[in-house]
Parts: C-alpha cells; structure tokens; sequence
C-alpha cells in the first residue's frame, strides 16, 4: 500500500470540488413504452470526477517513479489525454519498455475497502492478456478519496495473480426479451 497526495496531483488541472458538482447537476427522467426510469447526472458525474481524480494521481505517480527509466507511459483515457484518449480501451493508462507491456486500469473509490467495479470488457482484457509472456495487466486501486477535499489517499497494486484470485461477483445482467 502506498499514499498518494491527490492535491499535488491534480493540481495542474482544473477538478471542480464534488460538492460544485452536485449543485450544478441535474437528474434526466426518461419514459419508455413499458418502463420509467430515473438517470441521475449528479451521480454519474460524481463518480466521473471520482476517477479523473485516481487517474491523474496514478499517472503522476508513474511519471515521477519512471522518469529516469527506459519506461514509456502513455496516457489511453480521455481523463489524460484529453480528446485524444479512448475509454472504449477498458485500460486507463499503458506502461511500456522493450520487454514488457502493462496494462494499467485505475479504479477510485471513497471508502476504505477493497471492494470495486469491474465491468465485463475490462475483465475481457484481463483474461486475454493471462498468457501473453510480455503484457500485463494490473489495477491501481486508488482508495480513500474525499469527497470534500484534496487529502492523501491511499493505493494498491492488484497484479494478475492477484487478480485471478479475487472474487468475482455479476452484479449487473442485461435483459432482453424476443418478440
């Protein structure tokens, strides 16, 4: 476990305070033939800036442990690069040398347990890369976000093995039915 100190990494960018956030978010209600649903942007943004937060922090931490090393690092999400980044690349951020290549996703949360989401074309990346000798693929949980301020957060490295030993529980399934 390491500490990472999220006002020294996301200073650099603008992040407007979760608090900002809520008030200038509103909740969409959408009408369906058959279904009435409720989308909360307040929450959806909350969790957005949750992750930028994690995101740049990590990669900041990278950045300063890499910089005299023969390590690339190569921002993927639009988090870091901006218009440039694709999120459809279920991987936050990529850290490369001759020999290897590791597959970084950053998941950030504000409670202090080791619980997080991992959605199904995440876990896809994961199990394709188990027997490829030269990649990786490895979560930086970044743990303990404020959701008032820029304190020191905590994180943790899940490689692997560590990962092909967690518990994986599905929590969302996708219903449809044939007509």
């Amino acid at each position: 476990m390491e500490l990472l100190l999220i006002g020294d990494t996301t200073s650099a960018m603008q992040i407007p305070s979760l608090e900002e956030i809520k008030r200038n978010s509103t909740k969409q209600t959408k009408t369906n033939v058959n279904h009435t649903w409720v989308h909360s942007a307040q929450g959806d943004q909350i969790k957005d800036d949750i992750g930028k937060i994690g995101e740049q922090a990590v990669f900041k931490y990278l950045t300063k442990k890499y910089t005299a090393s023969n390590y690339e690092i190569i921002p993927i999400s639009s988090n870091l690069a901006g218009k440039k980044g694709n999120d459809a690349a279920d991987y936050d951020i990529l850290l490369k040398n001759d020999k290897m290549i590791t597959y970084i996703d950053v998941k950030t949360t504000t409670g202090s347990n080791q619980s997080f989401y991992m959605s199904a074309k995440e876990k896809k990346v994961l199990d394709s890369l188990a027997s490829d000798k030269n990649k990786t693929y490895n979560i930086y949980h970044v743990y303990g976000v404020s959701k008032t301020d820029n304190a020191i957060s905590k994180f943790e490295i899940f490689d692997e093995y560590s990962l092909s030993r967690a518990n994986y529980q599905p929590v969302n399934f996708l219903i449809s039915f044939e007509k």
